[in-house]
């Protein structure tokens, strides 16, 4: 069995965040627990699932979030 995973994504743009949750959602089989407006006009994405999973779902948030020029953080934690 694979080991889970929590995936976290901190986008300071709100119209980015939605892409970035777009390109997330089809990069990989994961599942949005929370999405949390934070106060720099953002969100922050919270993703669980396997890890392999979460680490190519981030891994592409992340791509996503840069090709748009929006500022982003992001952290994998596996095993939480």
């Amino acid at each position: 069995m694979e080991r889970a995973a929590l995936g976290l994504i901190e986008v300071h743009s709100w119209t980015a965040s939605l892409a970035v949750l777009d390109g997330v959602e089809k990069a990989a089989g994961v599942k949005l627990a929370q999405i949390e407006i934070n106060d720099l006009y953002g969100t922050c994405l919270k993703l669980t699932g396997g890890l392999a999973d979460v680490e190519a779902a981030v891994r592409a948030g992340r791509e996503v979030a840069e090709s748009l020029r929006a500022s982003c953080v992001t952290d994998v934690i596996a095993a939480p």
